[in-house]
């Protein structure tokens, strides 16, 4: 009996051991369990059967993104490769000159990619040859309800393992994964665990490559799966990443707007911010996304989430096998990152240059949610610069102008929030698409069909908007791009201010607007955008605000050195019926500069050589020529008509005058040409264009096959201003107000249809000319 009973109590211990030890095991999170592969794997199989998507990009953008992933003999070539040609065994790469960088070995990726579409071999493929994505996320209602956060190319859920709630991040890099071209049969992962990689150190110590970051203020990345195709088998090719990650209570954004928080906790949340920065920098990696929405908060420490948009020195694998570091030259070169989100961009990580290096969140975090903006971009003037001084200064706070220095000593000095009374909410840009990072890789091919020609593709998402016009900043840009070559002399041979990067700089750092529509993930809900006000951009140009310089100190520093840029030169501006091509001055202003009757030119020459004449530029010797051919036709006294004689020409004339040279490119043939047009609604109607509620108009005005009336009325603005700044005219009764420059403008100068302006615009009215700037 004795030992029946010693038994019984044996086994009864053994059964209690098991339990606390199952219990203990259960405790554990799944990625510290000895098993804990299995359970994610049987997790992920079920996981990835869930996920959908679909795409209408092709092989060739699919091939153009796998170049992007590898890594180059010199990373440099990142930023400036622009066509690739796939061969055999070998990819090969080209600069802007056509001139070859380096040749490749060609991955098992892309071989996949070049069977689907055999064409595309030994092609010459442009980089930037780059579609607009319409593809989206099919999300399964069990899944919809555990949305974080959704984007183009990425998902975030929150998932439970066991008692541990969890953020899941999907991030994709090939555009057909999860889709019906790309199913499980061709996927195969590598999982990687946060237990098996040691804390990252000094970037400069070698033998560090089972390394990951690991600090409080960067967000812990428990397991990363590591997605391939099934037929690459040294797994050379990463094509998405499945994270399973810290789970936050909010983002810091929500955080500051809400206004939810004092002084002392901004200090601390900056304090981490700042460390959890500065060991990143010591192990590597430079963030280059760094914006309020990529701060969340756990238990009210600051994490740093987001390494999309990194640049990354060391090479190191378990950054990039735990989800911290994309592979490639193009995340080791800081331009060739191409990307940015409005106004929280370093200027380099798109352009070459050093114009604004900062890190604006920290301002965040010692102003108001008003203040904060205000500060950033209102453009001010000196009295302005004193009254904020004074109110700085009673905060403790005039360190702040040190963070530009990556200096922050503000957070042992500054005593309370800084908040600015005369702050207007017209400057806090809350656009939910401003907290997104956009692509610039594509910004030239989808801007020059804003301001040039075809604009049936892109006129619903970028041109019609409620209350938003990109073509005000694209019609800048240009202009200014002209002034940089004309007016300074400024000879740009490698196009460092060309019209896009300088459209980047003005819509990212100077003066942020969405530029969804131009992004290649536009979002259908996104149709609410800020207003885009000319002399709002103008002014922001020509003035600084009171953390930033003038926008045009910031675009001339495209370059790095000062004796490549254009010359010193200061920015000024200042605000801004008839028949087209048959009007006097006198009809629709007080002036006489123009009253001819053009039609009896056309009486006396052939159809194509009186508009040449009347409209077509010359110079001296092109003068010459058609002197001679007058004379010829005894016509010489043609000059008259200006003068309101006309007889002498009748009885002298012998021939029609014809000017072989003459071109069909200023013919104004547009039959909306043929009619008056009403004046009288010009300011109205202009000030819509360029201003505000373009409701009404937009249809009539912007949404046109081929033209962009945006194009005078910016000129016409900035003819007013030089009238009144350069040429220092008082116009004390507005004899010279912009929309009689217009009015001229279009009307006698450079006869445009003002369909849309008119107050009666025909619906069949819908193909107009070309306004060349």
């Amino acid at each position: 009996m004795l030992e029946f009973s010693i038994l019984a109590i044996f086994a009864t211990c053994i059964a209690g051991m098991i339990q606390v030890a199952t219990s203990e095991r259960e405790n554990l999170p799944v990625w510290e369990r000895e098993n804990g592969k299995k359970e994610i794997e049987k997790w992920l199989k079920g996981f990835l059967a869930k996920l959908k998507r679909t795409s209408t990009r092709t092989e060739k953008y699919r091939l153009i993104l796998a170049v992007e992933r590898m890594q180059f003999e010199k990373d440099g070539y990142a930023a400036f490769w622009t066509h690739v040609r796939f061969g055999e065994e070998n990819v090969e790469i080209f600069d802007m000159f056509k001139k070859s960088f380096q040749k490749m070995k060609i991955t098992e990726f892309q071989k996949q990619l070049l069977k689907s579409n055999a064409a595309l071999k030994n092609q010459l493929i442009g980089h930037f040859e780059i579609m607009e994505e319409k593809g989206e996320w099919k999300i399964p209602a069990e899944l919809k309800t555990k949305i974080i956060s959704e984007g183009g190319e990425a998902l975030v859920f929150s998932e439970k393992f066991g008692i541990f709630k969890t953020a899941v991040r999907i991030q994709i890099f090939d555009p057909f994964l999860f889709t019906d071209n790309f199913g499980l049969d061709l996927l195969t992962w590598k999982i990687n665990f946060e237990k098996d990689y040691e804390k990252a150190v000094n970037e400069e110590k070698s033998g560090t490559e089972n390394q990951m970051p690991k600090h409080e203020n960067i967000i812990k990345n428990f397991v990363n799966i590591e997605l391939f195709h099934k037929k690459d088998l040294k797994k050379e090719d990463c094509i998405g990443w499945i994270t399973i990650m810290e789970k936050a209570n909010e983002d810091l954004r929500t955080v500051l707007k809400k206004e939810k928080i004092g002084i002392e906790k901004r200090k601390k949340i900056a304090e981490g911010i700042f460390d959890g920065f500065v060991y990143l920098v010591e192990i590597g990696i430079h963030h280059y996304d760094l914006k309020l929405e990529n701060i969340l908060l756990v238990d009210g420490i600051p994490k740093i989430i987001d390494f999309g948009l990194i640049y990354e020195k060391t090479g190191r694998s378990g950054y990039r096998e735990m989800g911290y570091a994309r592979k490639g030259s193009k995340f080791r070169n800081i331009t060739s990152l191409s990307a940015a989100t409005p106004g929280f961009a370093d200027q380099a990580q798109f352009t070459y240059g050093n114009g604004y290096q900062v890190k604006n969140l920290f301002y965040f975090l010692f102003c108001d949610w008003k203040s904060s903006w205000n500060l950033l971009y209102k453009p001010i003037d000196e009295k302005e610069r004193k009254e904020i001084e004074t109110i700085i200064e009673k905060c403790n706070a005039s360190s702040i102008h040190k963070i530009k220095e990556r200096k922050i000593s503000i957070i042992l000095e500054i005593t309370s929030i800084i908040s600015i009374p005369s702050s207007s909410s017209q400057f806090c840009l809350d656009d939910p698409n401003l907290t997104k990072s956009v692509k610039v890789s594509s910004l030239k091919q989808n801007a020059t069909k804003c301001v040039n020609q075809d604009l049936e593709n892109v006129t619903k998402n970028v041109l019609d908007q409620k209350s938003s016009n990109l073509c005000v900043p694209i019609s800048v840009a240009t202009l200014l791009r002209f002034a940089i070559k004309n007016d300074l002399g400024f000879e740009d041979k490698l196009d460092f201010y060309s019209a896009e990067k300088i459209l980047s700089t003005l819509t990212l750092i100077v003066y942020p607007r969405s530029m969804a529509g131009l992004n290649l993930n536009p979002n259908k809900k996104e149709t609410e955008f800020q207003l885009n006000e000319i002399e709002f951009l103008l002014e922001r140009l020509c003035k600084k605000t009171y953390l930033m310089e003038t926008g045009w100190q910031i675009i001339r520093k495209l370059r790095f050195e000062e004796k490549d840029r254009p010359k010193k030169s200061t920015c000024k501006f200042e605000k801004a019926a008839a028949t087209p091509g048959f009007a006097y001055q006198a009809q629709f202003t007080i002036g006489n500069g123009y009253k001819v009757d053009n039609l009896f030119y056309f009486l006396f020459c052939d159809w194509k050589t009186s508009w040449n004449l009347l409209y077509k530029p010359i110079d001296e010797k092109e003068k010459k020529e058609i002197d001679k051919i007058v004379e010829d036709c005894n016509g010489s006294s043609i000059h008259k008509i200006k003068d309101g004689k006309l007889r002498p020409l009748i009885s002298e004339i012998t021939s029609i005058i014809s000017i072989p040279s003459s071109s069909s490119h200023f013919c104004l043939d547009d039959p909306n040409l043929t009619k008056s047009v009403k004046v009288s609604s010009l300011k109205q109607n202009a000030t819509k264009c360029v201003n505000q509620d373009l409701e009404n108009v937009t249809k009539n005005v912007l949404d046109q096959k081929s033209s962009n009336l945006c194009v005078p009325i910016s000129v016409a603005t900035l003819l007013r201003y030089a009238i009144k700044n350069d040429l220092a005219f008082v116009d004390e009764y507005d004899f010279y107000t912009a929309e009689k420059i217009l009015s001229t403008l279009i009307l006698i100068v450079y006869p445009r249809s003002m369909a849309g302006l008119n107050l009666n615009p025909n619906q069949k009215e819908t193909e107009f000319q070309l306004n060349e700037i």
